[in-house]
């Protein structure tokens, strides 16, 4: 009688060692990543650095995505091809580098093409701008714990000026 009811506590003992020793004792090979409340991501992922170039800087464009894609080219501003420097397969897939010169212009698209000995097809593009913050007064740039920014202090409040 004593066994019966000392069962379901060797059971739920037991499983728990039982599940360690076929996992230790398999031959598993791999990695094993654990993600918590994290969002679907979008692919690929693609990194500026420096994060704001300034024209004529040498910037490089680091690519991450889970597809190895092969004959990749990276095009600047429609026009010039960057130069690429290097791909290697990381943890969560693979990575391409490419450097540039940054173009005089304001706004610039780098586009990615892959597939490139069969025609090239589209594969990312990020739309980088150079423009300057033009905010007229050092007040409109300063926030308040309140989530907005100072009135500009050099107005005439009382005559409305």
């Amino acid at each position: 009688m004593y066994l019966l009811k000392a069962r379901p506590i060797i059971l739920f003992i037991m499983f728990p060692l039982l599940l360690a020793v076929v996992v230790w004792v398999l031959p598993l090979s791999g990695h094993l990543f654990i993600l918590l409340d994290q969002p679907e991501q979008e692919w690929p992922h693609l990194h500026l650095q420096p994060e704001s170039p300034r024209p004529g800087e040498r910037a490089t464009l680091i690519v991450r995505d889970t597809t190895p894609w092969v004959h990749v080219k990276l095009m600047v501003a429609d026009e010039t091809e960057a130069t690429f420097t290097q791909a290697q397969q990381t943890a969560l897939g693979w990575e391409w580098q490419w450097r540039f010169i940054v173009p005089d212009t304001a706004v610039y698209d780098l586009v990615l093409y892959h597939d490139c000995n069969r025609g090239c097809r589209e594969w990312a593009r990020k739309t980088v701008s150079n423009a300057v913050n033009t905010a007229r007064y050092l007040a409109e740039q300063i926030p308040t714990k309140l989530c907005a920014v100072f009135p500009y202090a050099g107005r005439d409040w009382h005559g409305r000026d």
